[in-house]
């Protein structure tokens, strides 16, 4: 999805969610914090996120105020999102979906990689909230 790597491109804050649900259009939603002004982006593409990516059909960003930044940054540092695994859990099965969530804060950088959102679904839906995207009850697996 045209995304860069963040562990050593990036020289922003940032905090970016990928959702990869076997049926559904793969999602990435970023939170960049570049010298407190915060920008939130999200894009979709039309492929399924178990089979192939396809091409980016939604691209969009908005600036957030400065208290988005400090709530979202609250809630990762509830969950112990710097000290976990970088395997959520090692449950995993054929019909579902992979979130993951990385994280790049002042000289450090963290992956989480989970089958169905285990140990990050709050934070991750809390970026989800952010955008304008409609997403149905039932697709959030």
């Amino acid at each position: 999805m045209n995304e860069p790597v963040l562990f050593n491109s990036e020289s922003a804050r940032i905090f970016r969610f990928t959702w990869l649900r076997t049926f559904h259009n793969p999602i990435v939603i970023g939170m960049k914090n570049e010298k407190n002004k915060i920008t939130l982006y999200w894009k979709v593409s039309d492929g399924m996120g178990g089979y192939e990516p396809g091409f980016i059909i939604l691209n969009q960003s908005k600036e957030l105020p400065l208290n988005e930044w400090n709530d979202f940054s609250n809630k990762i540092n509830t969950t112990d999102f710097w000290n976990k695994s970088s395997k959520g859990n090692e449950i995993s099965g054929t019909d579902g979906s992979i979130w993951i969530l990385e994280g790049k804060d002042l000289g450090k950088y963290q992956v989480i990689d989970s089958w169905n959102g285990t140990g990050i679904r709050e934070a991750c839906l809390m970026l989800l909230k952010l955008t304008n995207l409609k997403i149905k009850e039932d697709e959030i697996y």
